[in-house]
């Protein structure tokens, strides 16, 4: 399952993905725009969303207002 990232209905579908993925344990591939504007894609296996952010196995943060899409990776 793939979702884009962005406002309204977009990011209430990236927040249930990503909070499927938090229950369930599951990896994400995020695509993201840092602070300089630079498009990024990292895996994560998230552990928490809330406050605006979604935060990693490895302590990374996301803003959630940074982040352009969300997918499920298939093991």
């Amino acid at each position: 399952m793939r979702v884009p990232g962005g406002g309204g209905a977009d990011t209430t579908a990236t927040l249930s993905l990503l909070s499927r993925a938090t229950r369930e344990g599951r990896r994400v591939r995020l695509g993201f725009v840092d602070s300089h504007g630079t498009a990024h894609h990292r895996l994560i296996t998230p552990v928490r969303v809330g406050g605006g952010l979604v935060e990693g196995t490895d302590h990374e943060r996301f803003p959630l207002h940074r982040i352009t899409s969300a997918a499920l990776v298939e093991d």
